[in-house]
């Protein structure tokens, strides 16, 4: 059984400029029946690959690799580094 391994890599690479990273267009967002503390709600669900605004929980942010909960009162905003920038507020 393979635990651990590590690959080390030595050379040079050529000069580039840095270049922003396409986005798809932004779409509308899909909604998903969730249950919070016993209550059932509709919320928007987004696509962390098309999330360019601001989003306010109740929501649900979904990637190929992980899902975000914004709950109310959270927001979550991607950064000019294409990661997303989550504020925990108090729930309401």
């Amino acid at each position: 059984m393979l635990v651990n391994a590590r690959v080390a890599a030595i050379g040079t690479l050529p000069p580039s400029a840095p270049q922003a990273a396409a986005r798809p267009a932004p779409t509308t967002p899909a909604e998903r029946r969730i249950s919070l503390d016993g209550v059932t709600q509709l919320v928007p669900v987004h696509d962390f690959a098309t999330l360019t605004n601001e989003v306010a929980g109740p929501a649900i942010i979904e990637s190929d690799t992980t899902t975000v909960l914004l709950l109310s009162g959270d927001w979550g905003r991607m950064n000019a580094g294409q990661v997303l920038d989550v504020t925990i507020g108090v729930g309401a």
